[in-house]
């Protein structure tokens, strides 16, 4: 099982919380799907479901397993919650 980071590099990874990945990933689809970004920004999607549970992708210092949807521990993050719950065009 892969662990948080330990490398003073992805010092990044605690500016935000889990909640506001969440958030943001959540506004980011929202203010996308409006105008004026609703006119040129299409497709919108997000693939990196779990880039945080790979010990490759954190050893090897790859930033992608902060953005994961899955937690180190293979657990949803909110973000996995959120997007869930989110209204579907």
């Amino acid at each position: 099982m892969a662990g948080a980071p330990t490398d003073s590099s992805f010092g990044w990874i605690k500016l935000l919380n889990k909640q506001q990945q969440a958030d943001y990933t959540i506004r980011a689809f929202l203010l996308a799907s409006r105008p004026p970004y609703a006119s040129f920004v299409v497709p919108l999607m997000l693939w990196n479901l779990n880039f945080g549970t790979i010990p490759q992708m954190i050893d090897s210092g790859r930033q992608e397993a902060g953005f994961s949807l899955l937690d180190f521990d293979g657990s949803p993050r909110p973000v996995f919650a959120a997007l869930a719950a989110a209204p579907k065009q």
